[in-house]
């Protein structure tokens, strides 16, 4: 492929910021020009689809590891963290300041960025209701588990979720600050950089546990192949699919919501532990032991983002002042 040929050395991470900026605009001007109005998911396939040969690149250069340290795994994987996050900033910023900036140029970003907006509840006509822990749990724990298994299907996968989500919030940010100074009359500028304010220790948390879990489901993926044991990976895959399924229907149906949150996660984590069975060498065995931490710290980070927006989401008079004026004027 071309792009592989373009980035066959190293590419530092300042290149690699600038790259998302560039691919993000020309994911959402090719959809634009391609598929016209409701083209917010089809600029994200085309965003990653131009990512897919920077992050094969990325994934062949293992990280040196320390032989007797417990963070083994952080210097294993830390290239392609950090690589993550930076393009998850890129693609950010770009959809900020296009739903931002666009609507003051004329252009119906509402139209345009449909699929990212309707995230959105105020935006489908519900009010935001901050007593629902248990919904922001929920909701974050299906992209996180989402990120982790694309990414232990198809090694690159990940990019998809994590540019999903990178351009899911800047579009919900920019577009709800320029909203509510339409319905109030006060500063964009200024609602917006509150709420950027305000959301940076959730965005940090919860955007890092979405990367630590597509990389940690990346790296158990490449683990499996190199073993050869990818039937024997599918036959606990199923087994595992059943037990959660099996576990989840009947607590959905029993009304037990809290105990259904605190299993979701402890099933999961139990589960993709039980893929350690397939490495019966010693190496493969600490090598999978290390990519699981990885994935015990996405579910760390995951929980502590999602207690900070809910007390944000319950205590921050000016981001509720934001968002109901966003809302009023959408109703």
């Amino acid at each position: 492929m071309v792009f592989e040929r373009l980035f066959a050395g190293d590419i530092k991470k300042r290149w690699l910021f600038l790259i998302s900026i560039a691919y993000s605009s020309i994911g959402l001007a090719i959809s634009r020009l391609l598929f016209g109005a409701n083209s917010g998911l089809v600029a994200i396939v085309f965003t990653s689809l131009l990512f897919l040969p920077i992050m094969k690149k990325i994934f062949e250069k293992e990280g040196k590891a320390r032989s007797k340290c417990y963070f083994r795994f952080y210097f294993l994987t830390k290239k392609i963290i950090w690589s993550y996050f930076v393009i998850f900033l890129g693609v950010f910023l770009v959809f900020t300041i296009y739903s931002f900036i666009l609507p003051q140029l004329g252009f119906d970003t509402s139209n345009i960025l449909k699929e990212q907006l309707f995230v959105d509840p105020a935006l489908r006509g519900n009010v935001f209701d901050f007593s629902l822990m248990g919904s922001i749990f929920m909701n974050n724990f299906w992209v996180l588990l989402a990120c982790f298994i694309l990414s232990l299907f198809f090694v690159e996968g990940g990019i998809f979720f994590i540019i999903w989500n990178a351009s899911a919030w800047g579009t919900l940010f920019g577009y709800r600050a320029l909203t509510a100074s339409f319905y109030s009359g006060e500063s964009a500028w200024l609602y917006l950089l509150i709420i950027l304010l305000i959301i940076l220790p959730q965005f940090f948390f919860e955007g890092m546990a979405y990367i630590l879990a597509a990389v940690s489901g990346a790296k158990i993926s490449l683990l499996i192949t190199s073993s050869k044991k990818v039937k024997d990976f599918f036959g606990i895959l199923g087994i595992s699919i059943l037990i959660f399924v099996g576990a989840y229907m009947i607590l959905y149906y029993l009304d037990q919501f809290m105990l259904l949150r605190i299993l979701s996660i402890l099933l999961t984590l139990l589960l993709v532990y039980l893929l350690n069975r397939l490495f019966e060498k010693a190496k493969e065995n600490n090598l999978f032991i290390d990519f699981y931490k990885l994935f015990v710290l996405a579910f760390v980070l995951f929980l502590i983002g999602a207690l900070i927006e809910t007390f944000v989401l319950m205590n921050s008079e000016a981001l509720n002042k934001i968002y109901a004026f966003s809302y009023l004027y959408n109703s």
